[in-house]
């Protein structure tokens, strides 16, 4: 009953305090925002279909006085996306108490944090993958000179509040001559179901000189089982730039032990392309950070009214104690090429040319050997926008996808269409179709193929956003939506096709 009234409380006070006031000479600020997310119709697995559905909804709340910061969420859940666990209307799962002064900040309760990119700690929540990694205990950091200090106490919890993990740390930076920047961090990680004793220990370093910049970051494990048994991992990214032209390069060393399965207080850089077409986007990458080796390079040039990228990326399981990665079968390499051409050569006017190939091998053992699932890929597409006035903006994208299974020697073909049509400047509506040959996929509408007695899959949908001010935001979508893997920073989940109506909304106050 305690609970209930306090957010009855809350929420008048936000309706009636969205700007800040000063109250007995206190700056007091509230803010806060509300994310509901629903849909109905029906989910396809690979033997049945049935009715589906789900309500979440997510009530933030913040409210600021002087150098304190009281935060709120609500959590509401009938059901969820991922689950039919229901949560009730009394459901806090985030909170958090903090003060911040000019050089130092405490806070009690939930907290997330990165260090060295994710590679030395990082805690995470991803609501589209259903993973939330973060710690509720007490976080501190503090900046003196030219030092950055952060230490921590925490433990996991999971949906029925029940501790999973339990870790302490600590992170010490200072900021050396000649823009040097050398940090190390020690994490202690209790025992528990998922692992033994684990005691992180890790070193990261960046340099800037100019257009040039370096950055590197490398860790250790020691189980508490095995001292003499050590999982690492190592990072390493540089870019260069001129005049209209820009160089990345990113390496890739990972044997990391709490990635072997379960997302552990890590959320390490991935080295893969950020973004390419939407069919080869629609069959990802899975990072085995547990046994991982690779590097990528990506070369962009502009001049005038072109812009011009080129991508490549190579990955695998690693050779013996080898650097770089094999292209043997049975480490599981894979390969792309990216590039895309864009050009603006009138105003309101603009063209992207894009092509992009990979070759993803997943190779499993097996008591006789073992075998592998091979897929080669290699897809074209254009997309062209176009400014009628300043109320009015078209863009139409279009894409064609050669697919070869290599295992089984077969071939097909995909294709992807959308129009989207703008109205300046809160109203986007897209309609879009995509189709695949794949006899393995599932949902969507059947439909012939130019293969004899060949049967393919394609969905079409229809969506729109509207945000109807600056604080509030609507986007619905109908129809039909692709399954497959999902994946966000190398994390990925597998998701069911899906037919009906979707609707996310958010509100800002």
């Amino acid at each position: 009953m305690f609970k209930r009234n306090l957010l009855i409380f809350c929420i008048v006070v936000l309706l009636i305090s969205s700007y800040s006031t000063s109250v007995l000479a206190l700056s007091i600020s509230i803010t806060g925002q509300n994310e509901a997310r629903y849909a109905r119709g029906s989910q396809v697995g690979f033997e049945d279909a049935g009715s589906y559905s789900y309500f979440e909804n997510y009530l933030e709340f913040n409210l600021n006085v002087e150098k304190f910061r009281f935060y709120l969420r609500q959590g509401y859940q009938l059901p969820s996306e991922f689950s039919d666990f229901q949560a009730g209307i009394n459901a806090y799962d985030k909170r958090y108490i903090q003060y911040t002064d000019d050089h130092f900040s405490i806070r009690g309760g939930d907290f997330y944090d990165i260090w060295g990119q994710g590679l030395l700690f990082g805690n995470v929540e991803l609501r589209e993958l259903n993973i939330d990694s973060g710690l509720e205990g007490l976080f501190v950091e503090s900046s003196f000179l030219n030092f950055e200090a952060a230490a921590f106490r925490g433990t996991e919890q999971d949906e029925n509040n029940e501790s999973v993990e339990s870790a302490e740390g600590v992170y010490l930076s200072h900021d050396l001559p000649f823009d040097v920047l050398l940090g190390g961090s020690i994490v202690r990680l209790d025992e528990n179901e998922r692992h033994p004793i684990i005691l992180r220990s890790g070193l990261e370093l960046s340099y800037e000189l100019g257009p040039f910049s370096l950055y590197s970051a490398y860790m250790s494990d020691e189980l508490d089982l095995d001292p003499v048994k050590y999982h690492s991992g190592f990072y390493m990214n540089s870019t260069v730039y001129g005049s209209g032209w820009g160089l990345l390069g990113e390496y890739k060393n990972y044997r990391l032990y709490t990635h072997d399965g379960d997302l552990s207080l890590q959320y390490p850089p991935t080295a893969i392309p950020e973004a390419t077409m939407h069919l080869l986007d629609s069959h990802p990458r899975t990072v085995l950070f547990n046994d991982d080796v690779g590097y990528q390079f990506e070369l962009t040039l502009s001049h005038e009214d072109w812009n011009a990228i080129l991508n490549f990326n190579q990955s695998s399981e690693h050779y013996d104690q080898s650097l770089i990665p094999s292209l043997q079968e049975e480490m599981s390499p894979y390969r792309s090429l990216f590039v895309q051409i864009e050009r603006y050569p009138y105003d309101g006017d603009r063209f992207v040319l894009q092509s992009g190939w990979n070759e993803d091998v997943t190779f499993t053992k097996t008591a006789t050997g073992g075998y592998s699932v091979w897929y080669q890929r290699f897809g074209i597409g254009g997309i062209y926008e176009r400014s009628f006035s300043e109320k009015f903006d078209i863009s139409t994208d279009m894409q064609v996808m050669m697919v070869n299974n290599h295992g089984i020697d077969h071939k097909y073909w995909e294709e992807y269409f959308s129009v989207s049509c703008i109205i300046q400047p809160n109203v986007t509506l897209t309609g879009s179709i995509e189709r695949s040959e794949d006899v393995d996929e599932d949902g969507g509408l059947k439909c012939k193929t130019g293969t004899i007695g060949g049967e393919g899959r394609y969905w079409p949908s229809m969506e729109t956003s509207i945000e109807m001010s600056q604080s509030h935001k609507v986007r619905v979508f109908l129809g039909h939506e692709r399954g497959g893997l999902r994946c966000t920073g190398g994390s990925c989940r597998w998701v069911n096709p899906f037919k009906g109506v979707k609707i996310d909304m958010i509100s800002q106050f």
